[in-house]
């Protein structure tokens, strides 16, 4: 989905955008900084959370007898779609909250959490390039704004597949020539995480989950080939 899309796409990434550079927002928050009709995001809104891409956060009354506010956070899901409807380049108007958005998500996702090590190690467009590439390959926010079936989409997931450890399943070689020019600037991007305690415990998760399941598939292997060659004897 781009963001030359129909009126009613505009309607709810617009918005959606807006939830993204906080930890988490109310509707009057979100509609006093559009210009908008407070009945107009709370109906944006109620569509978003209906996708998933929006969650309720809490509530708040603002008095004993008032009004009940609501706060809103963007979940992973929400936060790809808004990636994948901006273009992450220094053209890009919605470019500069990138950072915004990192610092108020960081307690939900570690290549948010880390974006400052990312950057202070001259890594950012590494990062970014890698957050493209998870975007590219996942389902398309389109599909999924208008009506597709939602993907298992998660923090962790984002963060396993943005810091680029699948490649670790595939042989170096393959993965050099899969990456060409950008393979020098990923090792200095797989550098930062190596010197980052949470960083490394995640890649060793996912190292430990590949070794069980290589392992096993070989074992389902073996086991396929003997009783084949039992076959061969009948």
């Amino acid at each position: 989905m781009h963001s030359g899309g129909s009126r009613y796409t505009e309607s709810l990434i617009i918005p959606l955008r807006h939830y993204a550079i906080r930890t988490e927002r109310t509707v009057e928050e979100v509609a006093k900084e559009l210009g908008k009709n407070y009945s107009t995001i709370l109906r944006s809104t109620a569509i978003l959370v209906d996708k998933r891409f929006l969650e309720p956060s809490r509530f708040e009354r603002t008095s004993r007898m008032g009004k009940e506010r609501r706060y809103y956070r963007i979940t992973a899901l929400g936060l790809e779609t808004v990636l994948s409807t901006s273009k992450l380049t220094s053209g890009d108007p919605f470019f500069k909250n990138i950072r915004l958005i990192a610092k108020a998500h960081g307690d939900k996702s570690l290549v948010l959490k880390k974006w400052g090590k990312f950057v202070e190690s001259h890594c950012e467009q590494a990062l970014i390039a890698n957050i493209l590439e998870h975007l590219v390959h996942g389902a398309t926010s389109q599909m999924l704004m208008f009506g597709g079936v939602h993907p298992e989409s998660s923090w962790k997931t984002f963060d396993i597949d943005v810091l680029g450890f699948y490649y670790m399943n595939t042989p170096v070689d393959h993965v050099k020539e899969v990456l060409g020019d950008r393979f020098r600037m990923q090792l200095r991007f797989w550098g930062v995480a190596e010197n980052d305690y949470e960083l490394k415990q995640l890649r060793e998760e996912v190292l430990h989950r590949l070794e069980i399941d290589h392992n096993t598939a070989l074992k389902s292997l073996i086991e396929w080939q003997g009783l084949l060659k039992t076959l061969q004897k009948k």
